[in-house]
C-alpha cells in the first residue's frame, strides 16, 4: 500500500504542529515509493519498542517498527537539555524524521547489499550478516553497534538530511547550529588516536569479524570518515582542522 503524500507540505510545515501518527506512516511509505525500494520495504508498525529502541528496521521482515510516544518523549528531554527555545514542534517533527531517515538508510543498505553490483553493497553485507552470525552479549554488541558502516552511516545520513530540511525549510541557526553539532560528533564516533589512528572499521575487522580489512580508495576524505576507513595522522589533522567547513561544503550547506 502506497499512500500519496506532498513532501513540500510536510516539510514546509514542521513548525506548525507535531506529525502525527498517520502522517508519520504516510511520509515513509512516500519515500520509500519515490527511492523504488519497495522490494525492500513491507510495511510500519507503530507501537512500544519498551524504551529499547527509537525505531528498527528489520533485514528479515523488512519492516520498520516505530516507538513515536518514546521518540517524542526523548525530545522533550533532548530539547530542554539543549535550551532552546520557542522551537519544541520543530524540534520534535526534526527527531522523528531523523529516525524515518535512519531507517529508510537500512533500507537502501539491504538494497544496495543483495540487489545491486555496487562494490560498496560487500561492506553492507559483512555488516547485515554479523547481526545474525554474531554471537556476542547485548553488552558486547552495545559497544560495537555504532562502529558498524551501516550504523555510522544511517546515524551521518540522518544528519545530513536534517541539516538541509532546517536550512531550506525552518531557517532557524540555533536548530542548525546544534544539529551540526551532533553530525560533528558522530563523524568521529570510534575513531582512537594513540600512535597512529585506530578506525572503527579496523576495531570491528580485526577484533570482531576476523577479516581483513578491505582496501577502498578513490573517495574523499569525509567519505573515509563517514564510512569508519583507517586514516593517517595527517588526514584526521587535515579533517579537524577544517571540520565545519568540509562538512558544509561536502553537503552542499555553505552560505
Amino acid at each position: 500500500m502506497i499512500l500519496a503524500i506532498d513532501f513540500y507540505h510536510i516539510l514546509s510545515n514542521l513548525e506548525d504542529h507535531v506529525l502525527t501518527d498517520k502522517e508519520i506512516k504516510s511520509y515513509i511509505y512516500a519515500l520509500v515509493n519515490y527511492l523504488e525500494l519497495n522490494d525492500y520495504f513491507k510495511g510500519v508498525i507503530i507501537k512500544s519498542l519498551n524504551e529499547k529502541s527509537l525505531a528498527t528496521y528489520s533485514f528479515e521482515t523488512l519492516k520498520i517498527k516505530m516507538d513515536t510516544d518514546f521518540i517524542k518523549r526523548v525530545a522533550v528531554s533532548e530539547y530542554e537539555q539543549a535550551r532552546l527555545k520557542k522551537i519544541i514542534k520543530a524540534f520534535i517533527n526534526l527527531e522523528i524524521l531523523q529516525a524515518i531517515y535512519h531507517e529508510i538508510s537500512h533500507i537502501i543498505h539491504n538494497y544496495i547489499a543483495f540487489g545491486s553490483d555496487v562494490p560498496i553493497g560487500y561492506l553492507y553485507r559483512v555488516d547485515i550478516c554479523a547481526l545474525n552470525d554474531l554471537d556476542i552479549s547485548d553488552d558486547d554488541y552495545d559497544k560495537i553497534h555504532n562502529l558498524m558502516i551501516i550504523e555510522r552511516e544511517a546515524n551521518i545520513n540522518s544528519l545530513e538530511n536534517i541539516l538541509i530540511i532546517i536550512k531550506k525549510y525552518i531557517k532557524r541557526p540555533e536548530l542548525f547550529e546544534y544539529y551540526l553539532s551532533k553530525l560533528q560528533s558522530f563523524m568521529l564516533v570510534g575513531y582512537e588516536i594513540k600512535k597512529s589512528i585506530v578506525s572503527p572499521m579496523e576495531i570491528l575487522y580485526d577484533g570482531v569479524y576476523h577479516l581483513e580489512v578491505p582496501s577502498i580508495s578513490n573517495i574523499d576524505l569525509y567519505d573515509k570518515i563517514k564510512l569508519g576507513l583507517p586514516l593517517k595522522k595527517k588526514d584526521m589533522r587535515t579533517y579537524t582542522n577544517n571540520e565545519r567547513n568540509i562538512i558544509l561544503g561536502k553537503n552542499n550547506l555553505q552560505g
